[in-house]
């Protein structure tokens, strides 16, 4: 017969397979975007900090396509233990509502969610290749309008972040500029550089260094704040274009069912990772700001944002076609 005390342990261990249960195998952290992009850089690192300070491995995986609703829908499946997390920027609710609203999403975007944590905040700056005129992003909105060219911008993908602030500078500026479509920043980088663009965007991050090089020159910053680190880039706000001010961030996110025990444990972890040590030290240097904090903050972001941005994705009508 079991005594009282072996009771008491065995109720312990059944009250909490959650973490248990999570700690057993390797957590995965799920990138919905390519190699390269500030996501997955972000991402890797965070995974090597919680690694090394938790004791329990954490791998990134890149599970990029459709705007990254194919690693969220992954997410969204996953068991609601805390082994399955997704790494997502402000784009994640921005091309959710676009297949929302189209009737195509592969998971509910508020309800199979929960909030965890947010990770940074970052500026994402918008740049178009030097051969291309225009002091400023209103002055190149206004060259393309006045002079009825065909100039092509880069987008993450239709209802990206990238999409989104396009379609709001098009209208705001009476200006038409075609969409192309890539499955990360990284790869749009790279086309703008060599001139297959004329304009795109990029976290700042990963943009920073083709900014300093002149590979790509910065004409705004979406954030409402400028960056100490490119002083001279002005806000969209500051050229009387504040319509498109969105500013961005990276935060995890977990199945909507996971305890909130669990969720509150990972936030602590990860909060306490970012609170200083090496990593803090890496992400600064990249130009993010750690952030960390509760689920509750998380979900504030999250939702704020929809609340702001559902209406003008139906206005403007933005597909997942584009």
């Amino acid at each position: 017969m079991l005594n009282r005390r072996r009771l008491s342990a065995l109720a312990l261990a059944l009250a909490a397979p959650s973490i248990a249960h999570a700690q057993s195998r390797p957590l995965r952290l799920v990138i919905p975007f390519p190699p390269g992009g500030t996501t997955d850089v972000v991402g890797r690192l965070l995974a090597q900090a919680l690694t090394e300070t938790t004791g329990q491995a954490v791998v990134a995986e890149n599970r990029p396509g459709a705007g990254g609703a194919l690693g969220a829908a992954e997410v969204a499946r996953a068991a609601p233990d805390g082994s399955v997390l997704l790494m997502t920027n402000a784009s994640f609710p921005l091309n959710s509502l676009v297949l929302e609203v189209a009737g195509r999403a592969p998971y509910r975007l508020v309800q199979d969610f929960a909030p965890v944590v947010q990770v940074i905040n970052v500026h994402v700056v918008l740049a178009t290749h030097p051969g291309t005129t225009g002091a400023d992003l209103r002055a190149y909105l206004a060259m393309v309008r006045d002079q009825r060219l065909q100039h092509f911008y880069g987008s993450t993908g239709p209802g990206s972040f990238l999409h989104l602030v396009f379609e709001i500078l098009q209208r705001e500026a009476g200006v038409r500029l075609e969409q192309v479509a890539y499955r990360g920043a990284a790869p749009l980088m790279q086309d703008l550089i060599a001139g297959r663009l004329q304009i795109g965007g990029d976290q700042l991050p990963t943009s920073l260094a083709h900014l300093r090089a002149g590979t790509v020159r910065g004409v705004a910053t979406t954030a409402s704040r400028r960056n100490p680190l490119v002083p001279d880039l002005p806000t969209v706000a500051e050229l009387g274009l504040g319509a498109a001010e969105i500013d961005s961030w990276n935060g995890i996110f977990a199945p909507a069912a996971t305890p909130p025990d669990v969720v509150a444990r990972i936030a602590r972890d990860i909060t306490a990772v970012l609170a200083g040590g090496e990593l803090r030290r890496r992400l600064t240097e990249m130009t993010a700001e750690p952030v960390g904090g509760s689920p509750e903050v998380m979900g504030q972001t999250f939702t704020a944002q929809i609340a702001r941005f559902r209406p003008v994705i139906e206005q403007l009508r933005i597909t997942p076609e584009g």
